[in-house]
C-alpha cells in the first residue's frame, strides 16, 4: 500500500495494521474504513472540514480501498472484529442508493469468510 496516499496522522495505524494478525474495531457511528464502499467513502472524505481538494478525495478513496486487501490476506491471515451498531445500517450516508450499495458491499466482504455478522 502507497502510504502517502494516506493522511500522516493515519501512517502509523496502516503500517501496524498491515503487520497485525487480528484486528477489533467498535463502530457506533459509521462503518468502518476497511468495510466501506468506494461511494461511501467518497460521501465522507467530501463532507470533511476543512474541505479536501478532489485530488486529495481521490487519493484518500484509493488508498482506504487498498487497504481492504487485509481482509482476504492468507500469509498470515488476520482475525477481524468488526462491532458496528444497527443505527449504522440505518444512516443513509450519501443516500439511500449509496447505504444500499454499501450493505451490499458489507454482505460480499461477510461472505469472503473474513468475518461474520450477528
Amino acid at each position: 500500500m502507497d502510504l502517502a496516499r494516506l493522511p500522516a496522522f493515519f501512517r502509523d495505524v496502516a503500517l501496524l495494521e498491515g503487520e497485525a494478525v487480528s484486528r477489533f474495531s467498535y463502530d457506533p457511528l459509521l462503518v468502518p474504513g476497511l468495510l466501506q464502499a468506494e461511494e461511501y467513502a467518497r460521501t465522507l472524505l467530501g463532507a470533511h472540514f476543512p474541505p479536501l481538494d478532489e485530488e486529495t478525495v481521490d487519493e484518500r478513496v484509493a488508498a482506504r480501498l487498498a487497504r481492504q486487501a487485509l481482509l482476504v490476506r492468507k500469509n498470515p491471515p488476520i482475525v477481524f472484529v468488526f462491532i458496528v451498531e444497527e443505527a449504522v445500517l440505518h444512516r443513509a450516508v450519501g443516500g439511500p442508493e449509496v447505504l444500499r450499495r454499501q450493505l451490499g458491499s458489507c454482505w460480499s466482504a461477510r461472505r469472503c469468510g473474513t468475518w461474520r455478522s450477528r
